[in-house]
């Protein structure tokens, strides 16, 4: 059975949805799993020693324990179906582990990338006292530890989990043959599938892109595995666009909406302003074939990019228009296109849907050393430069004026 028949085949829509979509397909999947024997029991154990290696209250502590406790005596169960029972509006945790008689629960928060809402762990907590008497504790799963910005009584990372699920489940094949039974053959499939989905979306330990990987781009098999790491970065970085930006893009909040992730015409990415001209793509460029561009970065590996699109069928003069031609003298002024800067940009694609290219190398923005985290917010950083600047110019937003008018004219 291919990965495409499972969770990966999930993949294109998962990059379709908001990220809170996706935070919702992850928690379903996850939750099935912990309901398979013996998983869930393993998964409470995981949970206890990571409170104790935690601990730094022992007030807190005894709650948690006591609470873990009362859970495990019991016939417990998680589900997702519980924590819409008890929501109110849009306070409604993502899974519950509660007790058979309902009187005491675990209630999980899960952030793939998004942020906390305000008062989102204290609105959970009116939720526990109301429904579960003899106790309960709040645990936060996330991407990053900058998320936990409220107070929890657990949190760690989805890289932990995958850690644990990683070692549960080599521990759990060595003594289950998977075809020997379809349940356990069905259970290693997904859990397979639900790592893989975790790493392919940031959430796993996230291998950095090195500079074996720049100099060796093009040849098999390291190009490949260079490839799935560069994809991954990219589809983090989508991710965590909004909450890395919010302080930054002032001039129209769609800026903030990242598009659907690409991957096609030798670049990976994601557009801001999707709904008209020019658009912004930001991604990275591996292939210069479809842009008709060389890269900068040469056999050297790809390039980060900007990339603004135009509407070349509804605006086929653009390069004549006079906000077109200051937007690329104001770029050239900042990055000339034969500067020492590390960006650099290029006007001369003959691609008439993408002329207008600020690129580097990407080798430029990943210093060797660094950890996979740290590239994701690395280029962030480096591109935030790009569109912040292109933010802020009048003449980019008063181009998009003229092509939406342009268009309507010809569609009179």
């Amino acid at each position: 059975m291919s990965d495409q028949t499972g969770l990966l085949g999930k993949n294109d829509l998962l990059d379709r949805l908001a990220p809170s979509g996706a935070e919702d397909f992850i928690t379903e999947v996850f939750c099935w799993i912990l309901q398979q024997e013996d998983i869930g029991d393993a998964f409470l154990k995981f949970l206890e020693d990571t409170e104790r290696d935690q601990r730094s209250n022992t007030k807190v502590a005894d709650k948690f324990a006591d609470i873990v406790s009362g859970i495990r005596k019991s016939k417990h169960s998680w589900s997702t179906q519980e924590s819409r029972r008890i929501s109110s509006g849009t306070k409604r945790p993502d899974m519950i582990l509660k007790s058979e008689d309902k009187k005491q629960a675990l209630i999980f928060e899960h952030k793939a990338w998004t942020p906390l809402g305000e008062n989102q762990l204290a609105n959970y907590s009116e939720i526990g006292r109301q429904y579960y008497n003899d106790g309960f504790a709040i645990i936060l799963i996330t991407a990053r530890n900058y998320q936990n910005k409220q107070k929890p009584d657990l949190h760690f990372l989805w890289r932990d989990v995958y850690s644990w699920l990683e070692g549960w489940l080599n521990d759990w094949l060595s003594d289950n043959a998977p075809d020997a039974d379809a349940d356990i053959s069905n259970l290693k499939f997904v859990c397979h599938n639900f790592l893989t989905l975790l790493r392919k979306r940031g959430l796993g330990p996230m291998k950095p892109i090195t500079n074996c990987h720049f100099k060796a781009f093009k040849a098999k098999p390291i190009a490949d595995e260079g490839m799935n790491r560069v994809k991954i970065l990219v589809r983090a970085a989508r991710d965590l666009w909004s909450q890395k930006m919010n302080e930054t893009l002032n001039e129209n909040p769609k800026m903030l909406e990242p598009c659907e992730f690409e991957d096609h015409w030798g670049r990976v990415g994601f557009r801001l302003l999707e709904n008209s001209r020019p658009v912004v793509f930001i991604g990275i460029l591996f292939d210069g074939k479809a842009h008709k561009v060389k890269l900068i970065g040469g056999d050297n590996g790809p390039d980060a990019c900007v990339i603004l699109g135009m509407h070349e069928r509804d605006y086929p003069d653009y390069r004549e228009n006079h906000h077109y031609k200051k937007l690329v003298e104001r770029l050239t002024s900042q990055w000339p296109s034969n500067g020492s800067q590390k960006w650099r940009t290029d006007a001369s694609s003959r691609n008439g849907w993408w002329p207008l290219h600020v690129r580097c190398k990407l080798a430029d923005v990943l210093e060797d050393g660094m950890s996979g985290e740290e590239q994701v917010d690395a280029f962030l950083d480096a591109v935030r430069e790009v569109v912040s600047f292109v933010d802020e110019l009048d003449d980019f937003w008063e181009l998009r004026k003229d092509q939406r008018h342009n268009k309507e004219a010809n569609m009179e």
